[in-house]
């Protein structure tokens, strides 16, 4: 996957069992994204609104970009309590 600098991207996160698959339908808590430290540009900024809440254990992050051209760019999604949930590793194009 590959998306623009500063062009808006989404992504959908679904809260699972980790053994069962099974959503959890009846969370609506708070969950983050941020670049994973250590992946794509050192320096790079993801903005946006990066904290939502889930609507039936679906969060979607809508209008995040990336200020920075680079390559295996990584993002991790966390909420307290549960455990974080990582991206495939995307391009930033110039």
């Amino acid at each position: 996957m590959s998306i623009a600098r500063g062009s808006a991207f989404e992504i959908r996160v679904t809260l699972q069992d980790a053994g069962s698959g099974i959503t959890y339908t009846d969370f609506k808590g708070p969950l983050t994204v941020q670049i994973k430290p250590g992946t794509g540009r050192v320096g790079a900024i993801l903005s946006g609104t990066v904290t939502v809440n889930a609507v039936s254990g679906i969060a979607i992050f809508s209008g995040l970009t990336i200020n920075q051209a680079g390559s295996g760019y990584v993002l991790t999604t966390s909420s307290p309590g549960y455990a974080s949930a990582e991206t495939n590793s995307f391009s930033v194009s110039a």
